[in-house]
């Protein structure tokens, strides 16, 4: 996973040596053996009697020794009828390589001795849209401000590329309100029909004082299984779990009595995703590149919605539906390890959802017997924003 922006640790060092001992013995009996088994060649003129694998001949070794069954210039070898086999070599687990057999856990242990990482992210992410909504005539609210959140990510290595992963980002809330006062003269946006009347929605009309806040939420869970190809490329598939709420409160005070306008909606998506990193280094300590990931959700929609009137409860209603929803995620990233076991990252991400429920999507200024019995979920969300973290990896 790390051999390329990692440093050895002390255990690879001795593993090394003792493996250039080993290599060397190797090749001093190796060549030992050759030189015998070519004397005797020469000497003798044995018989080709042994057979390679699956039955072929093999030349140039030493005959009737079941220690190297090899056969030596045999007249009959074909190339064409040669049916013998190589396997091919491959990354294989402690099962196939069990400690203790050559001295490590696995053919590629060898500079891949980290089997864990912890990494904590602070984010800075804005919840972007909806500039212009709001219900009131005499003004519109400012955009959703920059709010702090977390991604806290662990991961656990099988080998040295394959492992899981688990990451949770959140808690974000974002808010903007506004509160305006007149004197008798401050105006909604509310436009009641189908039976209803401005009379039954009149504290909102001519009021001395109105507040208005619209909040939205965001958390996200996943749980990946992730590939990785050195540090130049990784892969991910996995399973994810987003939240996203927002509300809407109206409030207005005046000569006609005070009214409350209530709004809210609830996101709750879970599905499948696929994703991938792509890094290069930019010097022996650090690498940056870019991310993405995409998924198709499940997405439970909840809406309610209430209304009261100087007393009278006008509308008290709810609805939810499932419906897909997709999520997708770009980004540019950086890494720089400052010691072997910890490395600082920096980047900025986007996040587009869309088929979401939101306030602006419900027209909540639309004042009908039939408000809030149906949740509309065609609308797009963007978020997005930077991150700062640091990385332990064990």
């Amino acid at each position: 996973m790390r051999k390329i922006l990692s440093f050895q640790r002390t255990k690879s060092t001795v593993r090394n040596v003792i493996r250039g001992v080993a290599f060397g013995a190797t090749i001093a009996v190796t060549f030992g053996l050759s030189s015998g088994a070519h004397a005797q060649t020469m000497a003798e003129q044995l018989a080709p009697t042994a057979t390679g694998l699956q039955g072929s001949p093999v030349s140039n070794a030493v005959a009737n020794n079941d220690q190297y069954p090899m056969s030596v210039n045999d007249a009959g070898y074909s190339v064409l009828s040669d049916n013998s086999q190589v396997e091919p070599a491959q990354f294989l687990g402690e099962e196939f390589f069990p400690t203790g057999n050559y001295g490590y856990g696995s053919p590629c242990d060898p500079g891949c001795d980290v089997s864990a990482y912890g990494r904590v992210e602070a984010l800075y992410y804005r919840r972007q849209g909806d500039k212009y909504f709001t219900p009131i005539r005499n003004a519109f609210l400012d955009e959703f401000a920059w709010q702090e959140g977390v991604r806290v990510t662990l991961g656990c290595l099988m080998n040295c590329t394959n492992g899981y992963e688990l990451s949770y980002i959140g808690p974000f809330e974002w808010e903007r309100q506004a509160t305006l006062r007149g004197n008798g003269n401050l105006q909604s946006l509310l436009r009641p029909s189908n039976g209803y009347t401005f009379n039954d929605i009149d504290t909102f009309f001519d009021a001395d004082v109105q507040g208005l806040s619209v909040r939205s939420k965001l958390n996200s869970i996943e749980a990946n299984y992730r590939w990785w190809a050195w540090d130049a490329f990784s892969t991910l598939v996995g399973l994810r779990y987003i939240n996203f709420e927002e509300e809407y409160s109206f409030s207005s005070a005046g000569a006609n009595g005070a009214g409350i306008h209530f709004e809210g909606v609830d996101n709750q998506m879970a599905g499948i995703q696929i994703g991938a990193d792509w890094m290069y280094p930019f010097c022996i300590r650090g690498n940056s590149g870019f991310r993405g990931k995409g998924g198709v959700y499940a997405n439970v929609a909840e809406r309610r919605s209430l209304l009261i009137n100087d007393g009278t409860l006008l509308i008290n209603a709810g609805d939810s539906s499932t419906d897909w929803a997709g999520v997708f995620e770009f980004g540019w990233f950086a890494n720089y390890y400052v010691i072997p076991q910890l490395r600082f990252s920096a980047g900025y991400d986007f996040w587009w959802m869309t088929q979401m429920a939101t306030i602006s999507e419900q027209r909540p200024t639309s004042i009908t017997p039939a408000t809030g019995t149906t949740v509309f979920s065609e609308d797009d969300v963007l978020v997005h924003g930077a991150s700062l973290g640091v990385e332990l990896i064990f």
